[in-house]
């Protein structure tokens, strides 16, 4: 999939701060698809994940959750980090506790925003829109 065509720091926060309430009440479906979708294509993967968690549904509806917090601060990421339980923080934490390669991220971003596209516009729609660009922009330099 790989990185769309630049956009600046504003339009991309612009967006991405109007897309939250939009992507908010399908936010668990998309998890859900991203989930599904990476997990058929890379079974491998799942090790890294807490099998009870993937069961109960607690990892999508938590990461459902960072997305719509992160999309919902873009202009303010400092609300999202820097204290204790902070949502950035947890997730920093798992990931090196669980020793998340950088090689696993472009796999997430390109699962994830295929979710997206799945899930709110169909997938041909959403590819190459201002939505997705600053969605795909903004979630790569998270």
């Amino acid at each position: 999939m790989g990185l769309p065509t630049a956009m600046s720091e504003q339009t991309i926060a612009t967006i991405n701060k109007a897309t939250a309430p939009v992507v908010a009440p399908v936010a668990l479906q998309i998890t859900q698809t991203f989930y599904n979708n990476l997990f058929e294509a890379h079974p491998e993967l799942f090790s890294i994940f807490n099998r009870a968690n993937m069961k109960s549904g607690i990892q999508p509806v938590a990461l459902a959750d960072s997305v719509v917090a992160y999309a919902s601060h873009i202009d303010q990421l400092n609300a999202l980090v820097g204290f204790q339980g902070s949502p950035v923080d947890v997730i920093c934490n798992k990931h090196c506790g669980l020793n998340i390669q950088p090689d696993h991220y472009p796999i997430v971003h390109d699962f994830l925003m295929g979710a997206v596209g799945e899930v709110c516009l169909g997938y041909g729609a959403v590819m190459g829109s201002p939505l997705f660009t600053s969605m795909s922009t903004a979630r790569r330099s998270a």
